[in-house]
């Protein structure tokens, strides 16, 4: 291990959660706010050089670090972690993400009811500083086989606990008293932003389900299936973003809610952001600014996916009942 990863972990060592419980929130984040912006973001970018041989990927666009750092499957992933510009990229999102942060958040602030504000931006941030060490030695691991030489080891997939606490978060805030825990379970944004990206493209396409004739109850369409007949199309379609990384996305959340495999903190506020014009829009033709911005598309093209749904689910005692066009999530610009 170089020097330079060595003062890196030092000093990142101190924000590590169990290491600051003695201190208050506000003076845990004004640490932390003081160690990232007087140094300690250089100290990460110099120790990744150094150990890696690698330079942060600064110039890249979001699509080019969407499609660097996010697996679309199991197999995917395999190849990932050996792959220089995937550790690239995730330097890359760690840095922009607590850029994000420390720029969001002030320093210091005389508002007494902040205190608990500040404990939940340090408990994630805490978790990005663990993680941003972890990734020399996943480094080390995956991509040059020496596996333990940092020191390091983050368990890939998060338990049901997580999941039930995470839960009591959502209903109860973080922290309630005995209603919940304080810690911290980003992880499960994945999860949100699986169902967001399914639920933009089924009330997008207006693709919800299909009716047996027999007894007239619901069955449902695979979104798999309404993706393939887009992917068809999708030259045709403006998204915004890359229609292959909505794919791709919506892949490593699966991989999430099927067995529950973590990724590094800093990818679900990355990704969400990522995600951010297709799932609430933006200006479009005929329109200074709607939230049905992030699908633009010819009538014909529209037509054509939703036909092409209803070729493989009509039949066999099938009806499929599309949405109307004018309730529809989209918007049709013919040329």
């Amino acid at each position: 291990m170089s020097s330079e990863f060595e003062i890196y972990r030092r000093e990142a060592h101190r924000f590590f959660p169990d290491d600051m419980d003695e201190e208050s929130p506000t003076s845990k984040w004004q640490s932390a706010f003081d160690w990232y912006t007087g140094g300690g973001r250089e100290q990460f970018g110099v120790a990744f050089s150094r150990e890696t041989g690698l330079k942060t990927w600064a110039s890249a666009d979001e699509n080019d670090l969407v499609a660097a750092a996010i697996p679309k499957s199991y197999g995917d992933e395999d190849k990932k972690i050996v792959n220089d510009t995937y550790y690239r990229a995730h330097a890359t999102w760690f840095l922009k993400e607590m850029d994000r942060i420390v720029e969001a958040v002030p320093r210091k602030d005389a508002h007494a009811g902040l205190e608990s504000a500040y404990g939940d931006v340090m408990a994630f941030l805490q978790k990005l500083v663990v993680d941003s060490v972890i990734l020399f030695e996943n480094w080390g691991r995956y991509r040059m086989k020496v596996p333990g030489a940092f020191g390091m080891y983050k368990d890939p997939f998060d338990h049901v606990m997580a999941f039930y606490q995470g839960a009591k978060q959502t209903i109860y805030g973080s922290g309630s008293w005995k209603l919940s825990y304080s810690s911290n379970h980003s992880d499960l944004a994945i999860a949100t932003i699986r169902q967001a990206i399914e639920l933009r493209l089924r009330r997008g396409f207006g693709v919800l389900g299909k009716t047996r004739t027999e007894d007239d109850s619901i069955h449902p369409i695979p979104l798999s299936d309404l993706l393939d007949a887009i992917d068809f199309y999708k030259d045709k379609v403006n998204f915004s973003i890359s229609f292959d990384n909505i794919k791709r996305i919506n892949g490593w959340c699966n991989m999430y809610l099927h067995a529950g495999i973590k990724s590094y903190s800093w990818c679900p506020p990355r990704v969400l952001k990522f995600l951010e014009k297709f799932l609430l829009g933006g200006s479009a033709p005929g329109w200074h600014s709607t939230m049905d911005g992030g699908i633009i598309l010819p009538r014909l093209v529209f037509d054509s996916i939703r036909n092409h749904v209803l070729q493989k689910h009509t039949g066999n005692g099938f009806t499929l009942p599309f949405v109307r066009l004018e309730n529809c999530a989209v918007v049709i610009a013919d040329p």
